[in-house]
């Protein structure tokens, strides 16, 4: 059983638009998604941009939810990591065993 299914994001625009390579990413992870609706689908990135105050985890989650089909409520939003490896050090605490 896939438990969570982890979208690291890359950058997004000023208008707050998951970038091409994220929208990539979240395009794969949602075909996942699909397959395992079981799962939790986690997105990540933390408000970087000094143009806009939307975070990039709440960007992806956005996208994934009006263009992808992701349900909102299986949604998991890790705000804090600022790199690959805290994105491990937040998932593993966002998603707890049981999920």
């Amino acid at each position: 059983m896939i438990r969570a299914i982890l979208v690291l994001a890359h950058e997004m625009t000023a208008a707050a638009q998951p970038s091409d390579v994220s929208l990539e990413r979240l395009e794969r992870a949602a075909a996942e998604f699909h397959a395992h609706p079981e799962a939790r689908f986690a997105t990540s990135g933390w408000a970087y941009r000094d143009d806009t105050e939307k975070s990039l985890a709440d960007a992806m989650a956005d996208y994934a939810i009006e263009h992808l089909g992701i349900p909102e409520g299986r949604i998991v939003r890790s705000h804090k990591a600022r790199d690959t490896v805290g994105d491990a050090v937040f998932f593993a605490r966002l998603l707890p065993a049981d999920h």
